[in-house]
């Protein structure tokens, strides 16, 4: 199964995450879930396309943009979706953002650390601990790359 994304070049990716940046919460809780389950139904291939391609223009946003949408992101996959769907996201977005360049891959695990901390108890509890098992399953050398990145305490959450 395709995702929404294939055939969008990377200009009708950037205007549709900048619309999604804009919309309300509800609206972009709807459309983030929505857009979560089609990569989650994808075969792997088109789920990583998809997700880099949404990955690269979230980076194109300002800060304030980038945070709201990682932030509902991390409250859907807590919330709508099951253990084994978010750690298959969650692993998808992981490996996308371990490789991207190491100034982009430290702004976006900055970014969703920060808001992760703004998440309800439960939603963070959720998402750190799939977090935590997938640093445990990540190959030595790409999980120090994560690593050291991340603030102090995250560190210490994720690796303790």
């Amino acid at each position: 199964m395709k995702t929404p994304e294939q055939g969008m070049g990377s200009t009708s990716m950037d205007s549709m995450v900048k619309m999604l940046a804009s919309a309300t919460e509800q609206q972009r809780r709807e459309m983030i879930r929505t857009r979560l389950s089609a990569f989650a139904q994808a075969n792997d291939a088109d789920r990583i396309n998809g997700m880099k391609m949404m990955v690269q223009a979230i980076n194109k946003l300002d800060r304030k943009s980038a945070e709201k949408l990682a932030y509902t992101r991390l409250e859907s996959l807590a919330e709508d979706f099951d253990a084994t769907t978010r750690k298959k996201l969650m692993k998808t977005h992981m490996n996308i953002v371990a490789d991207l360049p190491e100034n982009q891959m430290a702004v976006e695990l900055r970014t969703m650390v920060s808001v992760m901390g703004q998440c309800h108890e439960e939603c963070k509890m959720k998402n750190m601990s799939t977090l935590k098992e997938l640093m445990s399953e990540m190959p030595q050398d790409r999980k120090d790359m994560i690593v050291q990145q991340l603030p102090a305490d995250t560190k210490k959450m994720l690796m303790g």
